[in-house]
């Protein structure tokens, strides 16, 4: 349930996203913009660094998921023993930066 709430919020992040971009292309678009273009542009490149930001978090998370289901086999843990006490350090890092966020 949490993880549908989640993709839906996204998904919405991204459409408001998309939306300002639109919006901004229109008003970049206008010919009575030149005292504040430079203004628009450095939003336009703001909301797009934002939108990348996020991709790139997702996936980081989406790549972090598969190395924790791989981590917390037993199996692993039995034969890569020094590796899962790293990887459970840092994994405790990642999950404590990820509520932040």
């Amino acid at each position: 349930m949490t993880e549908v709430f989640v993709i839906n919020e996204v998904e919405k992040l991204f459409e408001m996203l998309d939306e300002c971009l639109a919006n901004i292309n229109n008003i970049l678009g206008s010919r009575y913009l030149k005292n504040a273009r430079s203004k628009v542009e450095k939003l336009q490149q703001e909301i797009l660094y934002s939108s990348d930001t996020i991709d790139n978090w997702l996936t980081c998370q989406k790549n972090w998921t598969y190395l924790e289901n791989i981590f917390n086999s037993n199996d692993i843990k039995k034969r890569l023993a020094a590796e899962s006490k790293d990887f459970d350090k840092v994994d405790a890092y990642f999950k404590t930066t990820m509520k932040k966020a």
